[in-house]
């Protein structure tokens, strides 16, 4: 399972961007969001599992396709497996 950090969230529709490439050799990969408040607590405590399965069915965007071929898709968080 491939570790995916995030920094912070799109805030207008509650979703993650994931580029397609972190699925090449782990067929899950375990999301987190490293955003803090001002008081320094996790905004988005614990962490998501995305199965590359779920994530060929989501509904996805492609936000960037820069020359190297990576490609960048939101996934809403709302559709994501929560663990703890």
């Amino acid at each position: 399972m491939k570790r995916v950090i995030i920094r912070e969230p799109w805030w207008q529709d509650r979703s993650v961007s994931i580029a397609d490439y972190h699925f090449k050799y782990s067929d899950t990969i375990l999301v987190e969001i490293s955003y803090r408040t001002k008081d320094g607590n996790k905004m988005f405590p614990g962490a998501y599992v995305l199965p590359k399965s779920k994530f060929l069915t989501l509904q996805k965007f492609m936000i960037k396709d820069d020359m190297a071929g990576r490609k960048l898709y939101l996934a809403d968080l709302a559709e994501l497996e929560r663990v703890v």
